[in-house]
């Protein structure tokens, strides 16, 4: 893969690759390291747009593989008019993570994993620009973005009695965090005490925007 598509990028994006042959263990890829290692899969303006574009796993065939599949996601049951239950499969569905090590249990049930990475030109001005306008999009509507409601659904905020307001801005804040600044990835290489000082500035805007 040449990597002549960066240099056009002016713009921070989200790019999804696929984990095929090793699985990256660290928590903050280098986009060096993705481009000599994964396979790319798309270049797109939207986290959810890079989401999409993940497959769905397939149900694994080997027994093992099948008791490790329901060990990890379960079953659902249906319940019937008699009253009894019959177990079925579950929808699921790859995590992109960089941060998560669900990665790491999709490439060892599946031989395969997705990386979803917020890639940023190193300009501190148009990363909080590009957030600021993620953070306007949700806001006008929150049910529009499906990366949201499932984090919101895996917070299970709702069924909460003391649900407050507060508790849907402290979740929007928990959303941008671990969506996007664990997903951060900058174009060039940098020092880590600077991407930590990028982090930081990223961090302290979400904090003041939502």
């Amino acid at each position: 893969m040449t990597d002549d598509w960066i240099s056009t990028l002016l713009s921070p994006a989200f790019v999804t690759f696929k984990e095929q042959t090793s699985i990256l263990r660290t928590k903050h890829p280098q986009l060096h390291e993705c481009l000599e290692t994964c396979d790319l899969v798309g270049l797109t303006a939207s986290l959810d747009q890079a989401i999409s574009i993940i497959p769905t796993p397939e149900y694994p065939e080997a027994a093992s593989k099948i008791k490790e599949f329901h060990a990890r996601y379960g079953w659902v049951n249906t319940q019937l008019s008699d009253g009894g239950l019959v177990k079925g499969v579950p929808q699921v569905s790859f995590d992109s993570n960089p941060s998560s090590d669900g990665r790491l249990k999709d490439h060892q049930l599946f031989g395969e994993s997705y990386l979803v990475l917020w890639l940023c030109p190193f300009d501190i001005e148009r990363i909080r620009e590009h957030l600021q306008s993620q953070i306007a999009n949700l806001a006008r509507n929150r049910n529009a973005s499906p990366s949201f409601c499932q984090f919101e659904e895996r917070r299970n905020l709702y069924q909460s009695p003391n649900y407050t307001f507060r508790n849907q801005s402290k979740l929007t804040k928990e959303y941008f965090q671990q969506e996007f600044i664990e997903r951060l990835c900058i174009q060039e290489s940098v020092e880590e005490d600077a991407f930590a000082g990028i982090k930081k500035i990223l961090q302290k805007n979400i904090d003041e925007e939502v």
